[in-house]
């Protein structure tokens, strides 16, 4: 119609750009699921924990605000119930920004062991079939904050299309608790591979963001 009406007309101008600022609702209204992002925060050697299991904190201050704006963002919250029992986080957005929706918090906990969240959505089905409970829900997005098995086996479940790691500048090491455990992969060909990285930072931590390639 613009052009019809001789007005110059150019399309695809920042199209990328404008469709990861409207990730979450672009792949809730086309593809009919939330939009999942798994966070991590870990040392440069990729723990996230010491060997005793002490975790808190990783990172920054600054890299713990950064999180809580993820959380801001997303409809849902999901962790599992290992790191509920292990960690006893709140599971709240402490931005303090208005929120569009409540902030739905998601228990994985097939085994039943976890009884003091009674306001939370304790799912014991299969990982594949969440991301359909959730969009019954009316769920655009959620935000995985997890143990590494479970990190993995969504990654690997399809229900997971960004990872943001915090990445603090420690050392750890040792050969317990990765960032992300699981099965893991036997041959490097079939090792799930990530697109469009960006570097950036927060205080002293570097933040890498990148996206799951669905097509593996």
């Amino acid at each position: 119609m613009l052009r019809k009406a001789g007005i110059a007309v150019a399309c695809g101008i920042l199209e990328e750009e404008a469709r990861r600022l409207n990730e979450a609702f672009i792949t809730y209204k086309i593809e009919r699921r939330p939009f999942g992002t798994l966070k991590i925060a870990m040392t440069l050697d990729g723990k996230i924990a010491t060997q005793a299991g002490e975790s808190q904190w990783i990172t920054s201050e600054e890299s713990r605000a950064a999180v809580h704006r993820l959380r801001h963002r997303a409809d849902a919250l999901i962790t599992g119930s290992g790191t509920v029992i292990r960690d006893h986080p709140r599971l709240t957005d402490r931005s303090g920004l208005p929120r569009r929706r409540p902030l739905l918090r998601v228990i994985l906990d097939r085994r039943g062991r976890v009884s003091n969240f009674s306001d939370a959505l304790m799912f014991r089905g299969e990982l594949a079939s969440l991301s359909t409970e959730l969009y019954h829900r009316e769920i655009q997005s959620f935000l995985l904050e997890c143990g590494p098995d479970l990190a993995f086996n969504a990654i690997r479940a399809g229900i997971i299309d960004k990872i943001v790691a915090f990445v603090a500048p420690k050392i750890m090491g040792g050969r317990e608790i990765p960032a992300i455990g699981g099965e893991g992969i036997e041959k490097l060909s079939e090792a799930i591979p990530l697109k469009n990285f960006v570097v950036t930072r927060s205080g002293p931590d570097v933040v890498l963001t990148a996206y799951v390639h669905r097509d593996r």
